[in-house]
């Protein structure tokens, strides 16, 4: 494979292991220039100093013609900033490129389809960025599509796309809603309402994504995503700041594959239907209960078979 010519943002904090199966991905690749930028360890967990130390080790191994730059924090900010502050970090030098982080593996035709998206879009102000994700199958295809969310499992984007990004979403108002948030049915319009409000009155705000979601929503732009799953988010675990149930109907989802010449389908809306009505939806708590309960017993069989 020839060396990417974009640029790889590579997020990581203290998963030795799936920092060393997401970074052989990388050196596969072969990025000219590769930014890796990690959260400090936390004072209240024993040893993580020398497992977050393994981890820098691990992603900083460059054997290729490259550019290295890192990014380490002396002490923990959480991954809300830290994320978000190394992502600014990232298009503070470049002006487009890839952003993976130490959980989620790739096919590797992510990155040449990436590659060629951010170059093809690269003026094209209705398009925020380019997902890997893609939930209902994977497969082979030569398609990509688009849907009106940005999903970042693997994903890329241009500065100009993260540029008036607030971790506080100081400017939301639901009262003066705008964009592609505002046409949206009313049980899909309090799902993100009730998320923005949660960040905005939070002193120390629990995530960073939804404020990426408000402001491509807020500017009524678009993300490109395959016909096809290209990665595999395998951080589905108890200690995950999010992702913590391994047994999620989207956790280590096959890998399909992405080929070249890419066509654009502007017409199947198929993805984003999926996504409005089954994630992006306020969900009644007696749901929320069958979930876990469902969970719960696809746990139990699980155990016992491996018995």
């Amino acid at each position: 494979m020839s060396s990417l010519k974009v640029p790889i943002l590579f997020l990581v904090f203290n998963r030795p292991e799936s920092t060393n199966q997401v970074f052989e991905k990388i050196r596969e690749a072969k990025p000219s220039r590769l930014y890796v930028a990690g959260d400090g360890a936390r004072n209240t967990i024993s040893n993580e100093q020398d497992i977050v130390q393994k981890v820098r080790e691990i992603a900083t191994k460059v054997d290729w013609p490259c550019k290295l730059y890192t990014l380490f924090r002396d002490s923990n900010l959480g991954c809300k900033k830290a994320v978000s502050e190394a992502i600014t970090w990232f298009f503070n030098n470049e002006k487009e490129g890839i952003i993976l982080e130490d959980d989620c593996f790739l096919s590797k035709s992510f990155f040449s389809f990436a590659e060629a998206m951010l170059e093809k879009y690269r003026f094209d102000y209705s398009i925020a960025g380019i997902t890997a994700d893609y939930k209902l199958s994977s497969s082979k295809t030569s398609k990509y599509g688009f849907i009106p969310y940005p999903l970042i499992w693997g994903w890329a984007t241009w500065r100009r796309s993260w540029d008036g990004y607030s971790l506080n979403l100081e400017d939301f108002n639901k009262k003066e809603l705008s964009g592609y948030i505002k046409s949206l049915p009313k049980n899909q319009k309090k799902y993100w309402i009730s998320n923005f409000e949660k960040i905005k009155n939070s002193d120390i705000p629990h995530t960073w994504d939804f404020q990426y979601s408000y402001l491509v929503m807020k500017r009524n732009q678009n993300f490109i995503h395959p016909f096809t799953n290209l990665v595999s988010n395998q951080g589905f675990n108890s200690e995950a700041t999010h992702t913590k149930n391994p047994f999620d109907k989207f956790s280590n989802l096959d890998l399909g594959l992405i080929i070249k010449p890419y066509e654009a389908d502007i017409k199947t809306t198929k993805y984003a239907n999926y996504l409005s009505k089954n994630l992006f939806v306020q969900k009644s708590f007696i749901f929320k209960i069958l979930i876990v309960f469902k969970n719960w017993i696809k746990a139990i069989f699980i155990n016992i078979l491996a018995k």
